[in-house]
């Protein structure tokens, strides 16, 4: 990601250094750490949603940030394999 664009927006929800890489997809994950991530995920997606400068900045990517940010909330860690 462009750290310099969304690395001050991202900042106002958890820490970037602490964000795994997710992308891109599949994404292999237990169904009780999914079931962790969803009100938190949810309750992101909302508030990166009605925050404007959050908003304009992830784009069509918002919900995937959101997962992003609540499995790093979570203690939810990914490995990207390549």
């Amino acid at each position: 990601y462009d750290a310099r664009k969304l690395g001050p927006v991202i900042r106002r929800w958890h820490d970037p250094d602490d964000v795994d890489p997710v992308g891109p997809s599949p994404l292999i994950v237990h169904k009780a750490q999914l079931r962790g991530l969803v009100e938190p995920w949810w309750r992101l997606c909302l508030e990166l949603k009605r925050d404007r400068e959050a908003d304009q900045a992830l784009g069509w990517v918002l919900e995937m940030w959101a997962y992003t940010l609540a499995a790093a909330r979570t203690g939810v860690r990914h490995q990207v394999h390549k």
